[in-house]
């Protein structure tokens, strides 16, 4: 064949070719987002072994699963080619968790939202669960937004599903005693004021229809 043929048929193999393609979006299904998690073998009410499930991944080989003890901040990560894998977490206690997706193929990864949950224990607790907070992160540095206001959001559960409304304390000293104005309605998040360079301290109070309740942490953010 012809010298000048076959390299036109290599150089069209070549160019005909499709690299190769990053892992595709990643799904999250179990634990539910913002809920309490029920299910799962429970070990004298301390533990609760919880099977975490993903939809799958176009162009995947590998998963990586990540889950934060919101409270510690301790880390789990576990590596699987399924699209679930089973940890024992501590019960009554907030987590967060996400999913990278990976090949052998691209150094691109895909990884999922974050979804936070809490960890039920095996007895009824007629007392909420401590409030947990999703923004600001606790300890972080963050800008205000052009009204020289932060956006606070928390998560918070009750084994009763009966929680009734939430007190928010914040100020910039440590405890903080000022009470802010949620406005009417069940909420889980609010605009503060705030000032540049400035530290400030908020906690939270969870009240169910019973008129139990729990107070959270201390938790701190600096304004740049």
């Amino acid at each position: 064949m012809n010298k000048i043929v076959v390299l036109l048929l290599i150089l069209v193999g070549v160019s005909c070719s499709k690299p190769p393609s990053p892992p595709g979006p990643v799904s999250l299904v179990y634990p539910s987002k913002n809920l309490e998690c029920t299910e799962g073998t429970v070990v004298a009410d301390k533990t609760r072994a919880i099977n975490f499930q993903w939809a799958t991944a176009t162009h995947t080989d590998q998963y990586r699963l990540s889950v934060v003890d919101l409270e510690s901040g301790l880390r789990y990560s576990r590596t699987t080619s399924s699209t679930a894998i089973e940890i024992t977490l501590d019960t009554r206690k907030a987590y967060s968790w996400n999913v990278t997706a990976s090949n052998q193929e691209v150094i691109e990864t895909s990884v999922s939202e974050d979804w936070y949950f809490y960890v039920a224990g095996a007895s009824l607790s007629h007392i909420p669960y401590q409030a947990y907070p999703i923004a600001p992160v606790p300890g972080s540095f963050i800008d205000a937004n052009e009204n020289n206001q932060v956006y606070l959001q928390w998560i918070a559960a009750d084994s009763d599903n009966d929680i009734s409304g939430f007190e928010v304390y914040f100020d910039t000293q440590n405890p903080p005693v000022t009470l802010l104005d949620l406005g009417s309605g069940f909420t889980t998040n609010t605009f503060v004021d705030v000032s540049s360079n400035t530290r400030y301290y908020w906690k939270i109070k969870v009240i169910d229809q019973q008129g139990n309740s729990s107070l959270s942490p201390i938790f701190d953010f600096k304004v740049n």
